[in-house]
């Protein structure tokens, strides 16, 4: 059996953060320099796929404090997709939800202060 099919006699490496662990992380944006002024998106934050056109923010997620302090975590963060809406829908509700984590924001709460502090000026507001 070859060594990436079978991975028992791997070298440990640390352990995996649990479901549910609350943490707070620094939102990192690796630039991928695309601009469509259009959308918006500006500053050369989003990155584009020039295989499918799909566009996205590459994100690198810091745990800040606690026992898992200086772990990353990286995930993209959908723009647009050529297959539907789906993908720049499900980016804007997680933008949503960290914009309501970060700024103390209940997700019921549509007061006008609210809808503010769920507003930003582009992605460099998301970066750092």
């Amino acid at each position: 059996m070859n060594a990436w099919s079978n991975f028992n006699d791997a070298e440990e490496q640390f352990d995996i953060i649990p479901a549910g662990t609350l943490a707070k992380v620094r939102m990192t944006i690796r630039r991928g320099n695309f601009d469509d002024p259009n959308q918006g998106w500006v500053g050369g934050y989003a990155t584009r796929n020039a295989a499918t056109g799909a566009c996205y923010l590459d994100c690198e997620f810091v745990v800040l404090d606690g026992p898992f302090a200086r772990r990353k975590v990286w995930s993209l963060i959908g723009l647009y997709s050529a297959k539907g809406d789906k993908y720049a829908q499900m980016g804007r509700a997680f933008i949503k939800a960290m914009l309501n984590s970060a700024r103390g924001i209940s997700r019921k709460d549509n007061s006008p202060q609210a809808q503010a502090a769920r507003t930003i000026h582009g992605f460099a507001d998301l970066d750092g």
